[in-house]
């Protein structure tokens, strides 16, 4: 399984492929999620405006204002709450670490297909392979799922063979700085 991810997704001829779709959808997916949540509070925003409304009009209409005030300040004070969720989620959508997907299909597309030397190559070196790129598996045995996630940096780029990423003694890329961050291609098992 873990061979045929870094066959496919990492190194093989469709990873770009791969990593659209999959990009695509998660996108999607955040974006819509984002949305129902602004949706959702904004609807709450409006409908705290309008008690607040309601509550000026019972003064206007007589009830004693000591008590409406107790509500409108109830009521304000959830509306700044919400205001705060919000102005939160805008933070941050606009503060996103999240890797830019046309970035990190360059990053992708810069990988040589090491795919069948790593097929071929013996335990110590997959291993430092896999090391190499922060190979994460996660089980999910309520879903009946594995995922499978790796860390693809542009340093790996520079490789035209498993010998150009470093001698397993010595760590894979050990003079190279990899980022913190990168796109995690999942593949579904």
């Amino acid at each position: 399984m873990i061979d045929s991810f870094f066959a496919t997704r990492i190194f093989g001829p469709k990873r770009l492929a791969y990593f659209e779709a999959q990009s695509s959808t998660l996108a999607g997916d955040l974006t819509r999620r984002d949305d129902e949540k602004r949706k959702r509070l904004g609807e709450q925003i409006g409908d705290v405006d309008q008690r607040i409304e309601r509550q000026l009009a019972a003064i206007e209409a007589g009830v004693d204002p000591v008590v409406v005030g107790e509500r409108i300040r109830a009521l304000k004070s959830e509306r700044a709450e919400v205001d705060i969720v919000l102005a939160q989620l805008e933070d941050a959508r606009r503060d996103s670490t999240a890797v830019d997907p046309a970035d990190a299909a360059a990053v992708l597309s810069s990988l040589p297909d090491l795919g069948a030397g790593l097929a071929a190559a013996d335990p110590d070196v997959r291993r430092a392979v896999f090391d190499a790129f922060r190979l994460q598996v996660e089980i999910d045995r309520n879903a009946s799922q594995v995922r499978l996630k790796a860390m693809v940096s542009s340093a790996f780029g520079e490789a035209k063979d498993l010998t150009d990423l470093g001698e397993p003694e010595n760590g894979f890329l050990s003079t190279k700085a990899i980022p913190l961050r990168g796109f995690e291609p999942r593949f579904p098992d």
